[in-house]
């Protein structure tokens, strides 16, 4: 009897590492499933890629309707996989889990925030023409660019940024670095007269201080 329990004791500890190793292998619910890559290229560019779950061929935009048709309607697809529209991104194909896309830059900003709006050699992102409900999962995006600013704070190479529910934010791409003004992160159009590029530093400055003390 003892050399038999000693052997359930034996398979129970066994199963027990088993079910620890597999749990370890399991993803968790904290696991981004959905990786939004934005990249800056050459030619006032982005590169845009979707990676999606092999179980999720079908995600909704949040931002939707005719003005978020006409943004996506410029974006050029890199294969066939995927179609983006004002509504869906779709998997043409049963295998496909990487949608691909270029996003010219263009000072058309259609409706709302631009999705790629230039700006001399940078360019400015909003990422709500890129979001996607997070039926699939928790959401990342990462960013890459020589120096990139969000959310009052300027990186250089790339970054990572969990992307929060109904929330969508500003990023500058640029493959200069950023300056400061009055200790906040700031870009003037190198294009612009001397005269105007004073004149903005100078509403830009007062415009800090003012909001420093409300």
């Amino acid at each position: 009897m003892k050399n038999i329990a000693l052997s359930k004791l034996s398979k129970l500890r066994t199963l027990s590492a088993c079910a620890g190793f597999l749990a370890l292998l399991a993803p968790t619910h904290g696991y981004a499933q959905v990786a939004i890559h934005l990249k800056l290229v050459e030619n006032s560019t982005l590169e845009l890629q979707y990676d999606l779950p092999q179980n999720c061929p079908h995600l909704h935009f949040k931002k939707t309707g005719e003005g978020a048709q006409k943004i996506r309607a410029q974006w050029q697809a890199q294969d066939a996989c995927f179609t983006a529209d004002g509504e869906n991104l779709t998997a043409n194909q049963p295998a496909c889990h990487i949608a691909r896309f270029k996003v010219p830059a263009t000072y058309d900003k259609i409706s709302g925030y631009p999705a790629a709006y230039p700006m001399a050699e940078t360019i400015y992102a909003h990422t709500s023409n890129y979001q996607l409900e997070d039926s699939c999962g928790p959401i990342t995006y990462h960013f890459a660019a020589p120096f990139i600013a969000l959310e009052g704070r300027q990186v250089s190479g790339q970054i990572e940024v969990a992307a929060k529910a109904d929330y969508s934010f500003p990023v500058l791409l640029s493959p200069v670095e950023l300056q400061l003004n009055a200790g906040i992160i700031s870009y003037i159009d190198p294009g612009l007269s001397a005269q105007t590029k004073a004149r903005i530093k100078d509403v830009g400055e007062k415009t800090i201080n003012y909001l420093k003390t409300v």
